[in-house]
């Protein structure tokens, strides 16, 4: 029978491999989802902008030198600079029936499209309304 490394519990059907008790086992899990990963990617320089990349590339089947690119474009609506936006970068805007990219858009942009339900329609409207209700 194997003992737990870190508290010496005997673990119970234990192989070769196994190191930790069921409780350390958690413990570890979750200290290295609160500070392993960044540290890893804190040492490569680029490391998490590029992950966050693929990751973001794989969601859109796009190329992740796309994806990098296109979060560092201006905003397609406004003309706003990723430097500018929450968390210096834009978002890339999509389709959610389809999936398909439309483009670059910043987060204020990105909202405005969501909360009007991606509507050409109902944006029509809500330019109507605003030229009928001048605020300047």
């Amino acid at each position: 029978m194997m003992n737990c490394v870190t508290c010496g519990t005997p673990i119970v059907g234990a192989d070769s491999r196994t190191k930790y008790c069921v409780t350390c086992k958690a413990e570890k899990v979750k200290e290295w989802s609160r500070t392993g990963h960044k540290r890893r990617m804190d040492t490569v320089p680029g490391a998490h902008e590029r992950w966050l990349a693929v990751r973001v590339a794989w969601r859109y089947s796009i190329s992740p030198e796309l994806a990098m690119s296109m979060a560092r474009a201006d905003c397609e609506i406004c003309g706003l600079p990723a430097a500018q936006n929450k968390h210096g970068k834009n978002c890339i805007d999509h389709d959610h029936v389809t999936g398909v990219v439309r483009g670059t858009l910043c987060s204020m942009c990105n909202q405005g499209i969501g909360f009007l339900k991606d509507s050409q329609a109902v944006l029509l409207k809500a330019v109507e309304y605003l030229k009928t209700h001048p605020c300047e």
